[in-house]
């Protein structure tokens, strides 16, 4: 016989009680506390209606409420004092009073007997620990009791419909993944997964899946064959209103599409259709359509040709503050121009054009622009009427209005003439 070591754990069975663990996933960890009625089952805290205890230098706590935790079910015969453990990999049979249990039809002995202590039944820790399976650990220190439950990764399987089916055809999936140790599964990684499968061959569809502990299962594969869908391919078709076109010019599209055998077209894939062109360019358009019975067709294709708008010339003018003048008045021309194509202007090209006008008479000023692909405007031009009234000289307009970095040459100026500047506060 085998004994059971230094440390006991003994659990109290409550024959009253529902089991704490409702939950349908079982926990990985249990940490109990000597003389302390909350639980911690993973992260999640519970209340237990009695605490472990120690007797004689020995470590007791609640049976059922570990062994239902881990999801095993336990029963008790107040007749023969005898506690069944029933789960998934083991079954225990415990009396009241005596060393010796069963344990999956072996004789096992004891530390010390299964006993009654306020109507519950205990039993030694490490006989529990190996039972289940469990890493426990005892922290003297803080009488902590911490029950690990190790961890099986999980398995991944998956069934299909069908493992030889045709072009188009849907595909039905039944995942049949599980967990040896009754964990979640909380994610799974396809690949290869697809409903339909558009195109003859054999393929590999695989999975793999992770338990809420965070254990990956191996891949499970499996291969599909897809075969030509039976019967005559539908027919992808379609023309233009127009074959050339600029850009931005719109284009309709007309399917044509159709089934020899009769059948309905549900479903079509273009690859380049677009109502208008943004660039130059020949452009091939391409169609497939597919049957409510999954058949797909050949790829059908037309070209289009995209060329580039006709440069329409930009289109020069200005506004003027005022088109009658004196000499030494100042003039502000602005620049209305605009490209009917939406083109940059480059470059403008002015004649007659002067802040101020010295001398009497008509001046024609006259603009001329060019936009980015070349094109020059027809020249805009406005009469500027200069009077014989001078309101200020050139060299005093200069003076008075300098342009950065211009030079005025005050060497042609008599001093004796030289006109006299009071100070302009803007």
């Amino acid at each position: 016989m085998k004994k059971i070591g230094i440390i006991l754990f003994t659990v109290i069975f409550c024959l009253i009680i529902n089991p704490v663990w409702a939950a349908e996933e079982m926990p990985g960890r249990i940490v109990l506390t000597v003389g302390q009625t909350e639980v911690l089952l993973d992260e999640t805290s519970v209340t237990i209606d009695t605490s472990p205890v120690i007797i004689n230098g020995r470590t007791f706590v609640p049976l059922r409420f570990i062994g239902e935790s881990f999801g095993s079910t336990v029963s008790w015969d107040g007749v023969k004092k005898e506690i069944q453990i029933t789960g998934d990999n083991e079954n225990i049979t415990l009396w009241i009073g005596k060393s010796t249990s069963l344990v999956n039809g072996e004789n096992r002995e004891l530390d010390v007997a299964p006993q009654l202590a306020k109507g519950r039944t205990i039993v030694p820790l490490r006989f529990v620990a190996e039972v289940f399976g469990c890493v426990v650990n005892f922290e003297s220190a803080n009488k902590k009791i911490t029950i690990v439950r190790p961890n099986s990764p999980p398995i991944a399987e998956f069934s299909l419909t069908k493992t030889i089916a045709s072009v188009g055809e849907v595909i039905s999936y039944q995942d049949l993944s599980s967990d040896p140790d009754g964990d979640m599964i909380v994610e799974r990684e396809w690949s290869g997964y697809q409903e339909q499968f558009d195109a003859p061959g054999i393929y590999t569809i695989s999975l793999r899946v992770k338990d809420s502990r965070g254990s990956w299962s191996d891949w499970f594969s499996q291969t599909i064959e897809i075969e030509e869908a039976a019967g005559p391919k539908p027919m992808a078709k379609f023309s233009l209103d127009k074959y050339q076109v600029i850009v931005g010019e719109r284009v309709q599209y007309i399917d044509e599409s159709y089934d020899p055998a009769g059948g309905v077209i549900s479903d079509r894939v273009w690859e380049n259709k677009h109502a208008s062109f943004s660039q130059p360019g020949v452009y091939e358009i391409k169609l497939r359509v597919r049957t409510k019975g999954g058949a797909w067709s050949d790829w059908y294709s037309q070209k289009i040709e995209v060329t580039e708008k006709p440069n329409q010339p930009p289109v020069a003018k200005f506004s003027v503050n005022r088109t009658k003048v004196n000499q030494g008045e100042t003039v502000v021309f602005t620049d209305k121009s605009f490209d009917p194509d939406g083109d940059e202007i480059t470059e403008y090209r002015w004649t007659g054009k002067k802040r101020a006008y010295f001398s009497e008479g008509i001046v024609p000023v006259s603009l001329q622009v060019k936009d980015k692909r070349g094109a020059w405007s027809v020249p805009y031009t406005v009469n500027i009427s200069v009077t014989d009234k001078v309101v200020m000289s050139e060299i005093e307009y200069n003076l008075r209005y300098p342009l950065a970095g211009e030079m005025v040459r005050l060497s042609e100026i008599n001093p004796i003439s030289f006109p006299k500047l009071e100070p302009v506060f803007q």
